[in-house]
This record gives structure tokens, C-alpha cells and sequence, in this order.
């Protein structure tokens, strides 16, 4: 019994942490509540909050230009994020939605793209 225990202590102490921060320093409350407001297209939930959508890197999908992919790095989300490029579901994409940080911002949190806002691209 000490030994399983043991095991569950150390398995619990040695698993690294995925979720994402929140950005260091004041976050401006109108952004926040922008953040807060994301909902999922498919399911109509909560995208999140600020801790997991964060701007990225946007670029055309080299093997789809009607997709988008989305760079996902480690240095935004995470060690068990892939830092690499991830083709954004199209699903996920929500539209006609305004965009006030110019870039794109993903909600990305257990190795999926949960919501997506484009920024303008006009």
C-alpha cells in the first residue's frame, strides 16, 4: 500500500503542467471582457478565457489556401504545446465577430483549436 501510494505521490509531482497563463501585466478589462464574451460556434460554450486565447502568428495553409493555420508555441501555452504550425478548423472559425487585437487569437487547450477569431483581413 505504501509503495502504490508512493508511485501516485511521485506520478503526481513529475506530470508537467499544460495549461497556459495568463499574460504578465495588466490586462485592459475591455479586452478581457472581449475574451470572455469568445463562444464556440459548434457548441455555443464558453472558448475560454484569457489564459488560454492568446494572438498568434496567422498564415495561408500551405497544403489548403482556403484554410488558415495558426503558429501554437510553447512559449504562449505551454511545454506539451507543438510548437508548430496547426491548420485552424474550419468549424471553429467565428465569424463576423470583431477582432480588437489586430492579430489572430486562438483558444487552444488540451492538444485541439477550440475557437478562432481572424483579424480583419481587409
Amino acid at each position: 500500500m505504501k509503495l502504490l501510494l508512493s508511485s501516485i505521490i511521485i506520478a503526481t509531482l513529475t506530470i508537467p503542467m499544460s495549461f497556459a497563463h495568463p499574460p504578465e501585466g495588466t490586462v485592459d478589462p475591455a479586452i478581457s471582457d472581449w475574451y470572455k464574451s469568445l463562444k464556440n460556434p459548434k457548441t455555443g460554450w464558453s472558448c475560454c478565457s484569457i489564459a488560454d486565447c492568446r494572438a498568434t502568428e496567422l498564415r495561408p495553409d500551405p497544403k489548403d489556401r482556403t484554410k488558415w493555420q495558426a503558429y501554437i508555441s510553447k512559449d504562449i501555452w505551454g511545454i506539451t504545446a507543438p510548437n508548430d504550425w496547426m491548420t485552424i478548423p474550419t468549424e471553429q472559425i467565428l465569424q463576423d465577430h470583431e477582432n480588437p487585437t489586430g492579430q489572430v487569437v486562438i483558444c487552444y487547450y488540451g492538444d485541439e483549436i477550440h475557437c478562432a477569431v481572424l483579424p480583419s483581413l481587409t
